[in-house]
Parts: structure tokens; sequence; C-alpha cells
């Protein structure tokens, strides 16, 4: 499992983070990819949200999100292991 000490957590150590409402990828000059990702902050509508960031990758960087995100979504599928109550 990757540790999580490096993500910012708020004043009780829980992980901070916000609903994705959407993203645009484009290739940027034939060279590389630039990902526009919006999401709501606290106190936005999920439809009309205030948040954005723009990141730049190469293609193989944007490969290693693609893997990572479909090992991600894999996990997400599974059925928990380990003992159930």
């Amino acid at each position: 499992m990757m540790s999580l000490e490096r993500w910012t957590k708020d004043e009780s150590g829980n992980l901070i983070a916000h609903p994705l409402t959407g993203f645009e990828p484009i290739v940027y000059a034939g060279m590389g990819i630039l990902l526009r990702l919006e999401f709501a902050l606290d106190g936005d509508r999920i439809d009309n949200p205030s948040g954005n960031t723009q990141v730049a990758m190469s293609r193989e960087g944007a490969e290693l999100l693609v893997r990572k995100l479909t090992k991600a979504i894999e996990q997400t599928n599974r059925p928990p292991s380990g003992p159930r109550n």
C-alpha cells in the first residue's frame, strides 16, 4: 500500500479530497498532454465548481497515470478480503 505521508490532511489527520466534477485532456504542441481537472470546493454546488488545476505530462506520464488509475479501478471492484463480521 502507498504511504499517505505526503497527502494533504486536516487537523484531525483525515485526508482532504474534493469531488472531481470534470476533466479535459488536450495535446499540447504535439509533444505533451495538458489535463484540466475541475473540482468542487467546500460550499460549491457540484454543477458549479470553483476549483480547477491544469497539469502537464509527457506521453509516458499519461500512460503511467492510465495504468495506475486502471489498477485502482480494478481494486474497487474486488470483494473485500479478510475476516467479515
